[in-house]
C-alpha cells in the first residue's frame, strides 16, 4: 500500500514537470488545504498551486540551497538533465538521485506546512465548538452531501435551516458540516453561536444551562465580536457600534455563521432582519425545532429520522463504544422492537442503549411507553417546549393523531375525529408540520399526515399529565 507521503511526492513531481517559466501552467496540487484556502480566497487553481510551490521552494533554499537550485534549473527554467550535467561536476546518474532527494525534501516541507495549517484549523474548531458527542455519524452520508452542496460559497441559498424534532440530530449534523467545511478549506472563517438552554444526558436527566443567557440580537452581536472582528476594541463600545463592526467584518470577508437552537430565541423579529443584512458573501446555517416556512429567503431542510437499518447500526455502535454487552450483537428482531417504540430518533436510541445496560430491555421500553423513569424526562426534553407553545386547536389535532393507523390519515379523517371545522384543522396541521410534530407526505392531489413512533408513545401516555 502506497503511503500518503509517497503519493504527495509523486504529485509534486508531476506538478514540477508542468512548471515552465514561460507558461506557469502547473498541474494542480489537488486536495491540499494549502491550495484550497487560496482557492477560497479567489485565486485561480494555477496561481494557488504556484504560490504553494514557491513558498515551499523558498524554505528549501534556506535549508538546502543546492537542492532548491537543482529543482529550479530542471523545472522552473526547464533545463534538460544533460544541460545540468555540463554545468555541474556530477554524473547524470548522481544528479537524478539528487533530484529525487530534492523532490522528497520539497514534499516533506509541504507536508509539514499542510500539517501545521490543518492543526491550526483543528485548534480553532476546538476553541469554538463543543466536544463532539459522536465518533462516527450513522446515516449521514446523503445528508452531508446535500448540505455541502447547499453551503457552497458565493451561490444561493445564503441562509439554510436544519429543522426537526428534538433529538433528531440537527446540532450534530451542523457540527459535522462545520468541521468538514473548515478542514476542507471551503471556509477559512466561521462562527458558532448556541442558543441552547438545556441538554438531555444519556443518563436520563435534563440539565439546564443556567449560565447561558437567552439569545437576543445584543448577545448575538457580543458573541460575534469575539469570533469575527479582527482586533476588537479593548474598551466597551455601545451596541450600535459593535453591531456595525460585526456587519462590516461579515460583509468584507466570507464566513460561515451557525446559530444553534434558534427556536429558543425570544424575538425573531429583530434577529432575522440583522441576519439578512450580513449574508452574501457570508452564509448562515440555522438549527431549529421549528421550520421557517414563512421566510422566503431561508432554505428549509428537514433532518430525516434514521431508517430501521441505520437505527440498528447506531445501537450496535453505541453498545460497542460504551461496552454494553447486551447490545453489541443486537439482532434485527431486538432492533425492530426498539425501533417500534422510539423510531429513528438518534437521541432516544442512544438513551435506550445506555439504559438497557442498567435496567434491561423490558423495563426501559416499558418506561418509554408508559412515561416512567427516564422516559418522562426524555418526553419533557423533546416535547414540553413545543406543547406549551401550541394553541388549543393544534393540541386537539395532535391528540387525535394516535387514533390513526401508523400510515397516517387525511384531512377528512382528522376533521371527523376532532369535530373541528376543516379550515381550523387545516391551519392546525400547517402549524404542527412547521413545529415538526407531524409528518406530511403524498402527492399534489392527496396529502396524508402521520406521527413519529416516539410522538405516538408520548401522546398516549404522558400528555394527560400536562392537560
Amino acid at each position: 500500500m502506497v503511503s500518503d507521503q509517497e503519493d504527495l511526492t509523486r504529485q509534486i513531481h508531476t506538478t514540477l514537470r508542468s512548471w515552465r517559466a514561460e507558461s506557469k501552467k502547473l498541474t494542480p496540487l489537488r486536495g491540499l488545504l494549502l491550495v484550497e484556502q487560496r482557492l477560497f480566497a479567489g485565486e485561480s487553481e494555477e496561481n494557488a498551486t504556484f504560490m504553494v510551490l514557491q513558498n515551499a521552494m523558498s524554505e528549501l533554499e534556506l535549508v538546502a540551497p543546492e537542492r532548491a537550485s537543482l529543482l529550479r534549473q530542471r523545472f522552473e527554467i526547464g533545463k534538460k538533465m544533460q544541460q545540468v550535467v555540463r554545468d555541474e561536476t556530477w554524473s547524470e546518474r548522481s544528479l537524478y538521485l539528487k533530484q529525487r532527494e530534492a523532490i522528497k525534501h520539497l514534499a516533506d516541507i509541504i507536508a509539514r506546512q499542510e500539517k501545521q495549517l490543518t492543526q491550526q484549523r483543528r485548534n480553532l474548531l476546538a476553541s469554538r465548538l463543543p466536544y463532539p458527542a459522536y465518533t462516527q455519524l450513522v446515516g449521514a452520508v446523503t445528508k452531508l452531501e446535500t448540505l455541502f452542496d447547499l453551503l457552497r460559497p458565493d451561490v444561493p441559498p445564503f441562509m439554510v435551516a436544519l429543522s426537526g424534532m428534538g433529538g433528531i440530530g440537527k446540532t450534530t449534523l451542523a457540527d459535522a458540516l462545520v468541521r468538514q467545511l473548515v478542514l476542507r478549506g471551503t471556509y477559512d472563517r466561521f462562527a458558532w453561536v448556541s442558543a441552547q438552554q438545556a441538554t438531555f444526558s444519556l443518563g436520563g436527566r435534563i440539565m439546564t444551562l443556567s449560565d447561558r443567557p437567552a439569545l437576543t440580537l445584543e448577545t448575538l452581536v457580543q458573541s460575534l465580536v469575539t469570533q469575527v472582528v479582527e482586533n476588537p476594541s479593548p474598551t466597551p463600545l455601545p451596541h450600535h457600534e459593535l453591531r456595525d463592526s460585526v456587519q462590516q467584518s461579515l460583509l468584507a470577508q466570507q464566513h460561515l455563521l451557525v446559530i444553534d437552537n434558534l427556536e429558543t430565541v425570544p424575538d425573531m423579529n429583530h434577529l432575522l432582519p440583522f441576519l439578512r443584512q450580513i449574508v452574501g458573501p457570508t452564509k448562515i446555517l440555522l438549527t431549529s425545532r421549528v421550520q421557517l416556512l414563512n421566510e422566503g429567503d431561508v432554505y428549509s431542510y428537514v433532518v430525516p429520522a434514521l431508517s430501521p437499518e441505520e437505527a440498528l447500526e447506531l445501537i450496535r455502535q453505541e453498545a460497542k463504544l460504551r461496552n454494553i454487552a447486551a447490545l453489541v450483537d443486537c439482532d434485527v428482531e431486538t432492533g425492530e422492537r426498539i425501533y417500534g417504540v422510539v423510531g429513528g430518533n438518534p437521541l432516544a436510541l442512544r438513551l435506550v442503549a445506555g439504559q438497557v445496560h442498567l435496567h434491561g430491555m423490558d423495563a426501559v421500553l416499558g418506561d418509554l411507553t408508559h412515561a416512567a423513569g427516564s422516559g418522562e424526562q426524555l418526553y419533557r426534553y423533546l416535547y414540553e417546549w413545543s406543547w406549551q407553545h401550541l394553541p388549543e386547536s393544534c393540541r386537539a389535532v395532535l391528540l387525535a393523531m394516535p387514533l390513526l393507523t401508523d400510515e397516517g390519515g387525511t384531512l377528512v379523517d382528522l376533521v371527523g375525529m376532532t369535530e373541528l371545522p376543516a379550515p381550523q384543522v387545516r391551519q392546525a396541521l400547517q402549524e404542527l408540520v412547521t413545529q415538526n410534530l407531524i409528518n406530511v407526505q403524498g402527492d399534489a392531489t392527496l396529502r396524508t399526515y402521520s406521527i413519529h413512533n416516539l410522538t405516538r408513545a408520548f401522546l398516549q401516555e404522558e400528555i394527560a399529565k400536562w392537560l
